[in-house]
């Protein structure tokens, strides 16, 4: 089963966002998130299967995701991980 999270941050501070091609990378780009909470906008936090009983299967995920292809960037790290 894969899962596909989203997380959109809406601040009055630009925030760039590094090249992310491995796990470590996310977990470092997740802690740089430091916004005050005076230039902190909104956060929603997205995922895919939504609903409780749901299940996303590698084959349906590389169908509705395709540039997010196991040979692109951090999900073939993210595939190795299952």
């Amino acid at each position: 089963m894969v899962y596909l999270v989203t997380i959109l941050v809406a601040a009055k501070v630009v925030y760039q966002v590094p090249a992310i091609r491995s796990t470590e990378d996310m977990k470092g780009a997740l802690r740089s998130l430091n916004v005050d909470a005076k230039e902190l906008e909104a956060v929603e936090v997205f995922w895919a299967p939504q609903a409780e009983n749901d299940t996303l299967a590698e084959q349906e995920f590389l169908q509705n995701y395709p540039r997010l292809s196991p040979d692109k960037g951090i999900c073939s790290k993210l595939c190795e991980l299952r």
